[in-house]
């Protein structure tokens, strides 16, 4: 928190220095906070005016609606009036690995808060659209409950579910759509009936489409792909799954003229989303690297039987996880689902535009509550 507070002082002295009000008035709310426990001198010594900020709060959340609103004010000045990079000389892959990134500019603790405000907005429909077409979301609005454990950066499906909300179209369907894909209690997962009457989707299918139109079209697609385990539900019906780690995953993958982009988050025993892109995995890779990817998802879904040495190997590779490891006798986790069934399940968002994914107005004033 002692870096976050410290960039903030320094945020707040530059924005004093600016010419727009706007900008002097919220360098004052970001200062008002940080002094609120020194002396009125103390205060008069590091700026010239501080403004009035809500008293009837405890400090420590008015801190964190500081902080909020620096990480809502970062996003926004991405979009196409806030930033200095004209909007045609981006991509939207690029735009999107930007936006992704910036998610976590103070940690994933906030990046979890306002994260939760866009799920729950999306989930219950509490948004509006603006007249020039971008998504309001209310970046102070007051939750019912909150807890940072709701919201991991190591669950896959939150991992998942931010990317495909960030390339959403500024549609109801697209946004809804999108978080439901990667669900449970939306119903964008499958049940076990489901599973048995449905045909699996195939990565490498999507990922030719996605790359032909990317080559030929200059377009680009983004897809959450669920790698479901199908045996855990049978174990389930018996009434013993809770006994299995189940092998399932959820990740999501970019597709554009420039090659693709991979974003995932790995469990408890894992890693964050966070940490995966600061470790370099969230990169451009090649159209060769891309191809090894598929193909090696492809041979990992079509395997069949008991967990192998192959299958680990394959799965390592894709997700970099070592599950024997993992679920070793001396590991931390239960045993692995013994037999090895998967089924593929892919959401795409086609023809992503660099407006897709800055469409979201962070909107300090938005406080309407669900």
């Amino acid at each position: 928190m002692a870096d976050i507070l410290e960039g903030l002082i320094s945020l707040g002295d530059a924005l004093f220095q600016h010419p727009d009000p706007t900008e002097r008035k919220f360098a004052s709310e970001i200062l008002r906070v940080l002094f609120q426990n020194h002396s009125l001198q103390e205060r008069d010594d590091y700026a010239p005016t501080v403004s009035s900020f809500p008293q009837n709060e405890e400090p420590e959340k008015r801190v964190g609606d500081c902080v909020l609103l620096s990480l809502a004010k970062t996003l926004n000045a991405m979009s196409p009036g806030g930033s200095q990079e004209p909007l045609e000389k981006r991509t939207p892959l690029s735009l999107l690995q930007a936006m992704v990134k910036s998610f976590f500019t103070f940690g994933p603790d906030i990046a979890s808060r306002l994260f939760s405000k866009l799920h729950i907005a999306i989930r219950f429909d509490s948004y509006e659209f603006t007249p020039s077409s971008r998504v309001k979301i209310g970046t102070l609005v007051q939750l019912p409950s909150f807890n940072v454990k709701d919201f991991p950066w190591n669950s896959c499906k939150v991992a998942a579910s931010l990317v495909l909300l960030l390339a959403a179209h500024a549609t109801k369907e697209s946004l809804y759509s999108a978080l439901k894909s990667q669900s449970w209690s939306m119903g964008g997962l499958p049940t076990r009936e489901l599973l048995s009457s449905s045909s699996s989707d195939s990565l490498l299918v999507e990922f030719q489409r996605a790359r032909r139109a990317a080559l030929e079209e200059k377009k680009t697609t983004v897809m959450g792909v669920k790698l479901i385990d199908k045996h855990i539900f049978d174990l389930e019906g018996r009434g013993v799954s809770e006994t299995y780690f189940s092998f399932a995953h959820s990740f999501a993958m970019g597709v554009g003229p420039e090659g693709i982009v991979v974003w995932q988050g790995f469990g408890k025993h894992g890693y964050r989303l966070d940490q995966y892109i600061r470790d370099g995995h969230a990169r451009v890779r090649s159209w060769d690297e891309a191809k090894q990817f598929v193909s090696n998802f492809e041979k990992l879904v079509s395997a069949k039987g008991i967990w192998s040495a192959k299958i680990n190997k394959l799965y390592k590779k894709l997700f970099l996880v070592d599950i024997n490891s993992l679920c070793s006798a001396g590991g931390p986790e239960r045993p692995v689902t013994p037999r090895f069934r998967a089924h593929v399940s892919i959401h795409c968002i086609n023809d992503v535009q660099c407006q897709d994914v800055t469409k979201f107005l962070w909107d300090a004033n938005a406080k309407w509550s669900l």
